[in-house]
């Protein structure tokens, strides 16, 4: 009896944290000047995706001793929402993977790695608001993500372009009555998407694509 009665505290302790959350992905890019897509001009675009662990911070040596990096391919959802994005909305014709910037060519390396240190910044206080079931509340940036672009033409680096993304929120007993809010908040794949859609804004600008 007291094993069932603790394991329906623990489970009401989880539930009440996880459905105390309020939250968004952000920034959203919004194209309010439909300056995408861009034009065609562009026979081919090269691409290549791949996650740093190297760059994350607050990583444990022994992992990124033998695992410096992912590449990704179509199985992942960061791979498949950018590839997207990108033959959408480029002024290339052609998307192909790439691995690394050829003679000739217009590449881009795109490099995906999350902000430890940044994601903590709460300093504890979003376990605390789990650990008493959203009586003690948490906000801010829950979970920051950064997005470099490197652009090349013919093999020589043009340009970086480094955007960052995070989950904004808070945690908290009060906020149980605007769960609902969260049916209508941006998701990680539209923060992801937005920073291609600037990059390719951005890029424009600059001369570049």
């Amino acid at each position: 009896m007291r094993k069932l009665l603790l394991s329906v505290a623990f489970f009401l302790v989880i539930f009440s944290a996880t459905s105390c959350t309020v939250f968004t992905w952000q920034p959203v890019f919004n194209n309010s000047d439909g300056s995408l897509p861009l034009e065609k001009t562009m026979d081919v675009l090269s691409i290549g995706i791949k996650r740093s662990f190297e760059k994350e911070t607050n990583i444990e040596e022994d992992w990124t001793k033998s695992n410096k990096e992912k590449i990704l391919s179509s199985i992942d959802w960061e791979y498949e929402a950018l590839w997207k994005a990108l033959a959408q909305s480029s002024s290339a014709k052609t998307i192909v993977k790439g691995a690394q910037p050829e003679r000739g060519q217009t590449f881009v390396r795109v490099i995906l790695y999350k902000d430890y240190e940044a994601s903590y910044a709460h300093k504890g206080w979003c376990e605390a608001s789990w650990m008493t079931g959203s009586i003690i509340p948490c906000y801010g940036d829950l979970s920051v993500h950064h997005v470099e672009y490197v652009l090349y033409e013919d093999q020589v680096e043009q340009r970086k372009y480094i955007y960052t993304y995070s989950r904004k929120g808070a945690y908290w007993i009060g906020l149980l009555p605007f769960v609902w809010m969260n049916f209508f908040t941006s998701d990680q794949d539209d923060a992801l998407v937005s920073t291609a859609l600037q990059f390719l804004t951005d890029a424009k600008k600059d001369g570049f694509l």
